[in-house]
């Protein structure tokens, strides 16, 4: 092999690596961008829907069982019982562009808003400042995307992305606490 051939590999090999590396911060820019424009279809292309629902129902329950646990109430294993009930609305509204839209701007999607009709009110409930956002793989195929509120750190939620092929999906989300 030429010394021309070795390098023009090298550079390819570097090129590739940095694509590799690259790809999920793209992602995230991109599904901002789709955010900020309000447009769902390219918003839509950068989730998948069933893992993220999955995902969200089991948080969202684990978390309803642990505070009612806590309670000495009778009625509390029915409240368990009806988590379900009071779940899946609240990740329909999560699990949808315009929430995930709000989520990528740092504010609180509200589960009893339909479907867009929070686009045309402005804020979704959350402080005007700009989130804070820290971003960073957590393994070669699991990206996290960490937004926290400047007035309160505390409010944090991880958005995760999972390598899909050459491309990353958001597939779950770790709510403050969990």
């Amino acid at each position: 092999m030429t010394k021309n051939k070795k390098l023009m590999l090298g550079v390819i090999v570097l090129l590739a690596a940095g694509w590799i590396y690259a790809a999920p911060y793209l992602a995230v820019r991109s599904m901002k961008s789709a955010a900020e424009s309000g447009d769902a279809v390219a918003l839509a292309d950068h989730v998948d829907f069933p893992a993220l629902k999955a995902s969200l129902k089991a948080s969202l329950a684990a978390e309803m069982t642990r505070q009612m646990a806590r309670e000495d109430d009778a009625f509390a294993a029915l409240g368990v019982a009806m988590a379900g009930v009071i779940i899946n609305p609240m990740i329909d509204a999560l699990v949808s562009p315009e929430g995930l839209a709000a989520m990528m701007k740092g504010r609180q999607p509200d589960p009893g808003r339909q479907a867009g009709a929070g686009a045309q009110r402005g804020g979704l409930g959350a402080s005007e400042a700009d989130p804070v956002l820290e971003m960073g793989y957590e393994t070669f195929n699991r990206f996290a995307v960490r937004v926290s509120d400047k007035v309160d750190p505390k409010r944090e939620l991880t958005m995760v992305f999972l390598r899909d092929g050459l491309s990353w999906k958001l597939s779950a989300i770790r709510l403050p606490g969990s």
